[in-house]
């Protein structure tokens, strides 16, 4: 699996299937088309551990429902199994689906720490690229009050606080873009 998406394309029963995985800003998005027909196409809300566990989806096709499971076999990997009536009759690239351990890990401290956020009422239902917009202008209007600030104090009393270099003004900006108010956003 690529970082964004990935896409597996087989032939099973006479038919082209196609299933495609890939990312957006609230988990995983799966589409399934049997023969250029759209047969499943899921977009769910999930947690990070959900990303990485094995997904269950039923697609039904000519009468026949299949069960098809779609997990990591890597970090950056996934695989499709298809199962008919309780037996695998396919396995993308014969892979196992595998339990990226550090990696679960890693996202159980991201979904505390999401929740932990939660409570403070910061979560953002806007689109991803909204957010990084309005944290880039917030970012370039601090940096330019922090350069000006720093010339001027340098200027006329000698402060030089020029030699922090750019944190003061990216760690301002990282807190300001995490607990920054619903009412102050300016791009809706």
């Amino acid at each position: 699996m690529g970082l964004l998406w990935s896409k597996y394309c087989f032939r099973l029963y006479d038919a082209d299937w196609w299933v495609r995985v890939s990312s957006t800003t609230k988990g995983l998005s799966y589409k399934v088309k049997i023969e250029g027909q759209l047969v499943l196409d899921e977009k769910p809300d999930q947690t990070s551990e959900e990303i990485i566990s094995p997904q269950t989806f039923n697609v039904t096709h000519n009468g026949r429902t299949y069960e098809l499971k779609i997990g990591p076999v890597s970090a950056f990997d996934c695989t499709v199994h298809v199962y008919s009536d309780g037996k695998l009759i396919y396995r993308h690239k014969d892979r196992d689906f595998v339990t990226l351990h550090r990696t679960e890990k890693a996202f159980k401290k991201m979904d505390k720490g999401i929740a932990w956020l939660e409570t403070f009422d910061t979560r953002d239902p806007r689109p991803f690229w909204k957010v990084i917009l309005e944290v880039c202008l917030i970012g370039m209007a601090i940096g330019t009050a922090y350069a000006l600030l720093s010339n001027n104090l340098e200027d006329r009393f000698g402060w030089e606080i020029g030699r922090l270099g750019f944190w003061p003004a990216a760690i301002i900006g990282v807190c300001i873009a995490m607990f920054w108010p619903a009412r102050l956003r300016f791009i809706r």
